[in-house]
C-alpha cells in the first residue's frame, strides 16, 4: 500500500527535485513558486517534464491522467500536485 502524502510535502518535494534537476533553476536565486509556469519560465524542457512526471507518480503510487484534463494544469508544480492527489490520479 502507498502511503498517503499531502499536497504540501509532494510540492516540497516537487520543488526540490526541480531545483535539484533543472540547471535554469539552480541557477534561480531562492525557491520556486507553486503557481510558476515550469515550460514558459525555461524550467523544464519536454524530457524533463518527462522526468518529473515520472518522479511524482512515484511520490504518489498514481499514474496522471491526461485524458479530459487541461494541460495547463500540469505546468505548475501546485497543479500537477493537485491533480495526483485529486479523484482523478488512478492508483497503481
Amino acid at each position: 500500500m502507498t502511503p498517503q502524502i499531502s499536497e504540501t510535502e509532494l510540492m516540497i518535494r516537487t520543488q526540490a527535485w526541480i531545483k535539484q534537476n533543472s540547471r535554469a533553476a539552480q541557477e534561480m536565486a531562492g525557491s520556486i513558486a507553486p503557481d510558476t509556469d515550469l515550460i514558459a519560465n525555461g524550467l523544464l524542457d519536454s524530457f524533463g517534464f518527462i522526468e518529473l512526471i515520472v518522479f511524482v507518480e512515484g511520490q504518489t503510487g498514481s499514474k496522471v491522467d491526461f485524458s479530459g484534463a487541461d494541460l495547463t494544469d500540469f505546468t505548475t508544480v501546485v497543479g500537477l500536485c493537485r491533480h495526483l492527489l485529486g479523484s482523478t490520479a488512478v492508483r497503481v
